[in-house]
Order: C-alpha cells, then structure tokens, then sequence
C-alpha cells in the first residue's frame, strides 16, 4: 500500500469513526423530539377540544393565545433561509442543498458540519406572498442549539455575501401573529428608542413573544418592551 492509499485509508477510517459516533446519539436525540412533539400534538389537541365546546369570548381569545404558542414552540427548531433564487438545489436534495451549498460553502460556518437537519423544503407556491420572489426555504433542524447558533452567525457571515446575486437573510420561523408583533414594536418604539441620546443600543430579538431590548448609557440592566 503506497502513502497516497495509506492517507486515503486512514481518511476514511477518521469518516467511519465520526459517523458510528453520530449514530449512538442520534436515537437519544430523535426519542427526545418524539416525545416533544407528542406532548405538544396532546396539549394542542386538549386546547382545540376546548374552543369548541366553550363560548366565551374572552375564554376563546385565552386559547387562541395558547394555540398561537405551541405552534411556535413547535417550531422552535425551525429557521427560514429568505431570498434564494428558484431552483438554485438543481437536482439535489434540499437538505443537502442548504446544508452543503449554503451553511458550508457559501456562509463558511465552522460548526456547519455538526448540524443535524431532519427536513427543508420551499414555502408551496399556493400560500406565497408574492409570486414574483423566491419562495423562501423552511428549514427543520434537530437540535435547538443549532438554531441559536445559525441566528447568532447569520449577520456577519451574509453581510455584502450574494448568492447568485441575491442577498440572503435567515430568521426564525414564527407565527403570523408574532411577525405582526414584531412589526408594531419596530414601528412604534425601535427609531425612537434608537434617537434617543441616553439609549446606547436597542434591536428586536429573536423571542416569543415579540419584544425590543435596549441599554441605557448609564445603566448596564438590559431593558425591554413588549
């Protein structure tokens, strides 16, 4: 065996090695999503049971509120990759598309590799917005964490960086009802807040529900508004 098979042999090997790691705790972590999303599935059945037998305008505002949470707390995992040209995976899987092509190649994430993603698929043409955009790209991921890691590293890592001439953007995916939040405090604190002389800094987060953060120059307490 020569060096060049030697280096390709052990290459393979450190492969093997990496993937049976992988594979012993894949079953904890898709047990534990199971038995989330079983739990999630039971209390938004339990809610939708209630607005139907129960009237009461105020009650029925309390369960929509309810229903409004867990379809966001099922979407926790969940990121929205916006404003990538149609068809840009050609004949490849989505999953492969935005793991490889997007988190690898193009945004050069370190951890890119380490990220599990259970599904992604492009929003139905029916229920577009705008059909003169790029249907943006739902991304399902396995772990929470990744979730947070993507948010955190979406700014600077797609800052002045086009993909085939289009600006990307990545948010979390949250309820039209959220979105509406978000928008209102954006409208109607965000440039205030922000002209402010004692305001060193103030943004919306990525939270449910929607809120604002912002610091005093005096003060090291984060603040925030609903």
């Amino acid at each position: 065996m020569n060096t060049t098979q030697e280096r390709r042999y052990e290459e393979l090997c450190n492969k093997l090695a990496g993937l049976e790691q992988k594979t012993l705790t894949l079953p904890t972590d898709l047990k534990e999503l199971k038995e989330g999303l079983q739990s999630l599935e039971k209390e938004l059945a339990d809610v939708k049971q209630d607005v139907e037998t129960k009237a009461d305008k105020s009650h029925v505002l309390q369960l929509e509120n309810r229903i409004t949470d867990l379809q966001n707390r099922s979407r926790r995992n969940n990121i929205v990759i916006w404003n990538v040209p149609e068809d840009s995976e050609k004949d490849t899987l989505m999953v492969e598309f935005v793991k490889r092509s997007l988190l690898i190649d193009h945004m050069k994430l370190e951890n890119a590799e380490n990220i599990e993603i259970m599904r992604a698929h492009q929003t139905p043409t029916a229920i577009t917005r705008d059909a003169s955009k790029p249907r943006p790209i739902h991304v399902d991921l396995l772990k929470f964490t990744d979730r947070q890691y993507l948010l955190a590293n979406t700014a600077k890592c797609l800052k002045g960086n086009q993909h085939d001439g289009s600006s990307l953007c990545i948010s979390d995916d949250i309820t039209k009802d959220v979105q509406e939040q978000r928008k209102k405090l954006k409208e109607k604190h965000l440039k205030n807040l922000r002209q402010r002389d004692d305001v060193q800094f103030a943004y919306v987060v990525w939270s449910v529900p929607a809120k604002i953060l912002y610091k005093l120059k005096d003060n090291p307490v984060l603040k925030a508004v609903q």
